[in-house]
Parts: structure tokens; C-alpha cells; sequence
């Protein structure tokens, strides 16, 4: 199936998933995007370190390129040394290397490293004790496999460069068998059919002025897990199982989570066109909001404080205070605890 057929059938399809008891809310939808249609980020976003950290287009283009292909199922990954978890953590350690260990993100040596010795040294990387034993970095044998899978395709398709994969798209995300999601299929870390590592890493090459989309209109909606909650309390998603519902509560293990992030895809696209935001713009909105606003255990509508210090969506967002959430009185979980309770579909996977 070609990536535009799967958009069109998958993404964009009905709103009612009734195999998985789903409904998409969209007067709930729209509701929220007259919030969002005000929001501003701040003037120093499009500065920030990890779009400016270099002027090494290849450098900066790997750093990307790897960071994203093991940045996946971080809930644990935290540094009270440095006072960073997940994602921060993940790119202020692969800066870093960029800087002081630029031979790391040579292809060849990640195609001939043994598997164990590099996750081993990823432990150490993500270890306040600099050591393998007291690492946070959880499933890092499989990180190791994807940099390794990626360095291989790399060397002997594209010279070892990501600026050849880049230019072999020519600009296009959907292209024949040359759009750059098509592309990026071949490597295991960007192997998930709705794309959210390939989307984060388009983000990424296009805002830092790497990678110019020619046609932005095929760029798949970024949907990772902090969306997923964030969409669900929200009431934009409605659970109308209620075995499901009580799974999501507890945060109990279920199969799949596909037609969560389907449908959410879908919410993005609703929210997109009635507030006047792109879907790249949305991403750090909802995925900031979810990550330091709207946790498991503590939200800012219900506890009046935020996850992280600071907060990610008031770093992002220009707003005078945080005193209280964007979106209270009119997100169903601000004013219903049986939407706050709700979490995230808790699923095994590597796709984000």
C-alpha cells in the first residue's frame, strides 16, 4: 500500500473505531483548537541548542538521524545530575558527543562495533555514575542493534552520509520509491507504518534549515504516547469500552495501540484546520503539554504544579504565568477526575 493510500484509509478515515470502542469527539476537537489558535511560542524556540548547536550540516543531520532511531520507551530515562529526562537527556548526551567524539557518528565504526561493547558504552552515557551498572537507559541492546542497522544501510547505500539519504528523496516526502518516508522504511528504527519517528525526524532536518519538504501536505501527524494521554483526557478521544476504559485507568498492559494513534492522527488533522496551525506546529504544543503538564501522576489542573522544573510547555509557550493549564475549564479532564485518570495506551514497542 503506498503511504498516500495508507494517509487516506488510515489516518483520515472514519471517526468511529468501534473494534476498539474509540470515538473521535470533534465538537470537543475544535473546542480545544480555539485555544490553540491563540498560543504563541516563545521568540527564542526556533534557538534553541539542539537546532543550533552546530553549523556542520552532516553532523547535525546524524545527530538527528541517530538520536531519533533510539529515542523510544524513555519513561525511566532520567539524569538528577544533570536535572533532564527522556528526550532532553537523549540530545544533550548525543551533543555532546558530537562535539567532543565526533568519530561516534561515524558509519563505518557503528557497522563494525560489536553490539554488546556499544551498549555497554550507552550505558555509560546515560549514567550519572559513569558506569554500566547505574544506567537509567532501559532496553539499550536494542538502541545499540538500530544504530548499528542504521550505520550498515548508511555506508552502503548512501556513502555513509545522511545528506546522500536526504538528496536522494530530492525534497519529497512521498515520491515513488524515493520520498523520503519510503526511504527511511529500510531502517528498522524508522519501520513503523504511521511514521512517527520518520515525522520527528523531518521536524528536526526542516526547521534546523537541513531539509526543504516540497510537499508538506504528506507529512504524517506526530503521535507519540504523552499525545495519546493528552488527547484522551482532553475528551477528543472517547473510550466507549469499558474494560478499556478501566485498562487505561490502571494502566494495565493491552496489545496494540494503532488505532489510538490512527485516530489521533485524525484529531491533529481537526485541530490543524480550525485553528489555523500546521500539524508540525501542533506537535510540540500537545507533545510539551503531555510531557511536563499532563503526566501519569501529576497535572497542573488538578496538583498546581508541573512534572518538570522547569515545564516544558511553558519554555515553549509565550504565557505570563503557568498558574493554571492552558486548557482548564474546557479540557473534560481539568473539571472530571474519569478523564484524568486516563493514561496512555501501555504497549512494548519501539516505535516511539
Amino acid at each position: 500500500m503506498k503511504i498516500r493510500e495508507t494517509q487516506s484509509k488510515l489516518a483520515f478515515g472514519k471517526r468511529d473505531f468501534p473494534a476498539g470502542g474509540l470515538t473521535i469527539n470533534k465538537e470537543q476537537c475544535e473546542k480545544i483548537a480555539q485555544i490553540v489558535k491563540n498560543l504563541k511560542f516563545r521568540p527564542d524556540f526556533l534557538k534553541r541548542e539542539i537546532l543550533t548547536f552546530t553549523d556542520d550540516k552532516e553532523m547535525k543531520a546524524r545527530v538527528y538521524f541517530y538520536v531519533t532511531a533510539i529515542c523510544h520507551q524513555t519513561r525511566k530515562l532520567i539524569s538528577k545530575k544533570r536535572n533532564l529526562t527522556g528526550w532532553d537527556y537523549l540530545t544533550e548526551v548525543f551533543i555532546e558527543l558530537s562535539q567532543k567524539e565526533p568519530a561516534f557518528f561515524e558509519l563505518r565504526n557503528l557497522k563494525l562495533i560489536n553490539i554488546d561493547k556499544l551498549a555497554t558504552r550507552l550505558k555509560i552515557l546515560f549514567s550519572d555514575y559513569d558506569d554500566s551498572e547505574h544506567t537509567t537507559l532501559e532496553r539499550a541492546e536494542e538502541r545499540a542493534e538500530f544504530l548499528v542497522d542504521s550505520g550498515k544501510i548508511l555506508d552502503e547505500k548512501y556513502s555513509g552520509k545522511v545528506l546522500n539519504l536526504l538528496k536522494e528523496s530530492e525534497g519529497y516526502l512521498v515520491k515513488n520509491n524515493h520520498g523520503l518516508y519510503k526511504l527511511l522504511e529500510e531502517f528498522r528504527a524508522y519501520s513503523d507504518p504511521l511514521k512517527k519517528k520518520s515525522s520527528v525526524l523531518l521536524n528536526f532536518i526542516s526547521s534546523s534549515g537541513i531539509f526543504e519538504i516540497k510537499d508538506p501536505e504528506n507529512f504524517f501527524p506526530i503521535v507519540d504516547y504523552h499525545m495519546l494521554r493528552v488527547f484522551l483526557r482532553m475528551g477528543c478521544l472517547e473510550i466507549n469500552d469499558k474494560n478499556l476504559r478501566r485498562k487505561l485507568m490502571n494502566f494495565e498492559k493491552i496489545g496494540s495501540d494503532e488505532e489510538f494513534r490512527i485516530a489521533s492522527q485524525e484529531i491533529l488533522k481537526i485541530i490543524s484546520k480550525s485553528s489555523g496551525k500546521t500539524v508540525v506546529e501542533l506537535d510540540p504544543i500537545f507533545w510539551s503539554l503531555g510531557r511536563s503538564c499532563c503526566q501519569i501522576k501529576t497535572t497542573l489542573c488538578h496538583d498546581k504544579k508541573c512534572d518538570k522544573n522547569p515545564c516544558t510547555f511553558y519554555t515553549y509557550i509565550d504565557l505570563n504565568n503557568h498558574n493554571k493549564c492552558a486548557f482548564q475549564g474546557v479540557c473534560r479532564g481539568s473539571i472530571d477526575e474519569n478523564y484524568r485518570k486516563l493514561n496512555e495506551p501501555n504497549v512494548e514497542t519501539h516505535f516511539y
